[in-house]
């Protein structure tokens, strides 16, 4: 991928938003522990792909 984080950082989250909650939820037991878990690896991402995004940021 050629765009810049932010902008795959952003695709991820609205794409797959819904996925990666429940499979937090699930995990976790807790909507509201699994929403904070989503934004802090959302923001986490944010600063370690500065340098290079993966190729499969989904993954």
């Amino acid at each position: 991928m050629t765009e810049t984080p932010t902008l795959v950082v952003e695709w991820v989250y609205r794409e797959h938003r819904a996925r990666m909650l429940a499979a937090l939820v699930r995990a976790l037991g807790d909507f509201e522990l699994a929403e904070d878990a989503l934004r802090d690896t959302s923001a986490l991402a944010l600063d370690r792909w500065a340098d290079a995004v993966p190729d499969d940021p989904v993954a």
